[in-house]
């Protein structure tokens, strides 16, 4: 199923992060594992990418509950 990060096994976070050479100013956004955005979501796992955004796993703050964000 595409590019999801095993949470079971612990990794090295270059192997769970995107490879920021990839990214250029106004496309993708270089997300990574364990940030915070808006102070409102903590990015978990990478769920899977596309021609024009990436879907992230993440953790509510506030919400206390998992989301998936298209970024």
């Amino acid at each position: 199923w595409g590019d999801f990060v095993d949470s079971d096994g612990e990794g090295d976070i270059e192997e769970v992060s995107e490879p920021s050479g990839r990214y250029e100013e106004g496309l993708y956004y270089p997300v990574c594992i364990g940030e915070v955005l808006l102070s409102r979501y903590c990015i978990q796992h990478k769920l899977g990418h596309g021609g024009f955004s990436t879907v992230w796993m993440a953790h509510g703050l506030l919400s206390k509950k998992d989301v998936a964000l298209k970024i």
